[in-house]
């Protein structure tokens, strides 16, 4: 896996199109870990896949903080893509949450987020 920081944030996020319009397809948190990790699996569009999706991994090491509440309006679709942040020590990743306001989105009201110490991505390219 590679580690998504804010140096490749840009990077990343032009490869995948913002993960505008993907799909979250799993989410799996593991306690029994050495440090508890979050792993999000998402489909989304990705500029190096030849058929121009892949299946997107992230990983937040070191999760502290999580929530994913399914409702009438809801992360699964991610219509608006994701948003990753630093916010002392920790890295943010926040699911469909209106990159074009201003600023972080409010974890309080959030409905999809994990927090961690360290956010690792892979891809696979689907078929």
């Amino acid at each position: 896996m590679h580690t998504l920081d804010e140096a490749t944030l840009d990077v990343f996020l032009g490869r995948f199109h913002h993960v505008y319009d993907g799909v979250v397809r799993r989410v799996t948190t593991d306690f029994e870990a050495d440090s508890t990790t979050c792993e999000i699996a998402i489909d989304a569009q990705d500029a190096q896949s030849p058929s121009g999706w892949s299946r997107v991994e992230l990983r937040a090491q070191g999760c502290s903080r999580f929530r994913f509440e399914v409702g009438r309006t809801t992360f699964e679709v991610l219509s608006s893509g994701i948003q990753v942040g630093w916010v002392e020590d920790q890295v943010i990743l926040f699911l469909d949450a209106y990159p074009d306001d201003e600023g972080l989105p409010d974890i309080r009201t959030n409905r999809g987020y994990v927090a961690g110490d360290r956010l690792l991505w892979s891809a696979t390219a689907k078929q």
